[in-house]
């Protein structure tokens, strides 16, 4: 699994005050993998180490789905739109299902469950990561521990798990650029044709998507010397991009030049007086990056 989406001691037990016993809630408590909310922030939802999805009322805090997923490794969870999850992961008994997910976010219900685009290649089969240009997106790029970037059309992802179907629905795939496991993805939020990604081999890229070859698409690679776990773009027009290692090292880069402009290096923790830096956020507002 991924660093992403492995916080150390990260356990959910609930969003409500109950009793302040660590260890119980350590001992009893699921792994804290993912957490999102939905375009409008009128939802949250998180995915769990027990494969278990769970919603929330983001005014109340009040849980409102508990969705089980029975031998599915979830990876990354995203909103699609107010009312669809999107999930990338591998199923346990059946590797070649569940590459894909999407959810009702309503109901709870799978209303799609998407294989992989090579059923031969064990790592391929992986989806590690997925990340979205935007709301109602109507592309997907997922992931994979082999390395790949897989691009699909949400508008034809079926629940049909035959190669016909995920064939009509992937627009195309990025296979030379990294020689690890994808770790963390993001579209620039102002240009969302323009998409990072990190890896554990240490490299982040960023492509022009609208270039018809992966070489042409290739922008920046931006040597960072440790494994990726998250990446995020920032800056008044998103000019910069902030890279988290699994190594706990953070540093800031001018993505077009390919100029760091600060790092943190491994005092990150000292430096920032945190325990865990857990990612940043851009306050467009104070034009500060939020770690």
């Amino acid at each position: 699994m991924a660093h992403r989406h492995s916080p150390n001691r990260t356990v959910l037990t609930s969003f409500t005050s109950t009793t302040n016993n660590a260890a119980t809630d350590y001992d009893e408590g699921h792994y804290l993998l993912n957490l999102t909310h939905s375009p409008s922030h009128s939802s949250l939802a998180c995915a769990l180490s027990n494969a278990t999805i769970l919603t929330y009322d983001a005014a109340t805090l009040k849980q409102t789905l508990s969705i089980p997923n029975p031998g599915y490794r979830i990876t990354d969870l995203q909103y699609l739109n107010d009312t669809t999850l999107i999930t990338s992961g591998i199923h346990n008994q059946n590797p070649n299902d569940g590459f894909l997910r999407l959810f009702d976010a309503r109901t709870g219900s799978c209303t799609a469950s998407i294989p992989p685009p090579s059923r031969y290649n064990v790592r391929e089969r992986r989806g590690t990561c997925l990340a979205l240009p935007g709301s109602d997106s109507v592309m997907v790029a997922t992931g994979s521990a082999k390395g790949s970037i897989h691009f699909h059309d949400t508008r034809k992802l079926s629940t049909s798990a035959s190669s016909s179907a995920t064939s009509t629905a992937l627009l195309g795939s990025y296979v030379d650029s990294h020689t690890d496991e994808i770790t963390t993805l993001a579209f620039h939020p102002t240009t969302p044709t323009l998409l990072a990604s990190g890896s554990e081999d240490g490299l982040v890229t960023l492509f022009n998507t609208r270039a018809a070859t992966e070489d042409a698409a290739t922008t920046t690679v931006l040597n960072i010397s440790c494994p990726l776990r998250d990446l995020g773009f920032f800056g008044e027009g998103g000019e910069g991009i902030w890279c988290l290692t699994g190594s706990e090292t953070l540093s800031c880069h001018h993505w077009e030049s390919a100029q760091m402009l600060c790092t943190f290096g491994y005092e990150t923790r000292e430096t920032l007086g945190v325990e865990y830096l857990m990612g940043c956020v851009w306050n467009q507002g104070k034009l500060r990056l939020l770690a």
